[in-house]
């Protein structure tokens, strides 16, 4: 267990020094503060997760045509029309 310990933070600690990382956090705070907004002044109630599954299917959609996210209730619903 203390080996494992050990390497997670020798790995995390080089994560957490580089960078990339600096750059994800400032990018992550950006987008943390943008969900804040909107939970704030948007004119309707949204809820998190819908903003998060929002969120996650406009990423997915940046990166190509063939990319996207399916959440749970989408595939029961594939499943359903799949079996019959």
């Amino acid at each position: 267990m203390k080996y494992i310990l050990f390497l997670f933070c020798i790995f995390y600690g080089n994560f957490l020094f580089s960078k990339e990382i600096n750059y994800f956090l400032v990018c992550f705070n950006d987008f943390i503060k943008t969900i804040d907004y909107i939970k704030k002044y948007y004119v309707n109630y949204i809820r998190y997760d819908e903003l998060f599954l929002g969120a996650i299917r406009g990423l997915l959609s940046f990166l190509d045509v063939h990319s996207m996210f399916f959440s749970k209730d989408d595939i029961d619903k594939l499943k359903l029309l799949s079996v019959g």
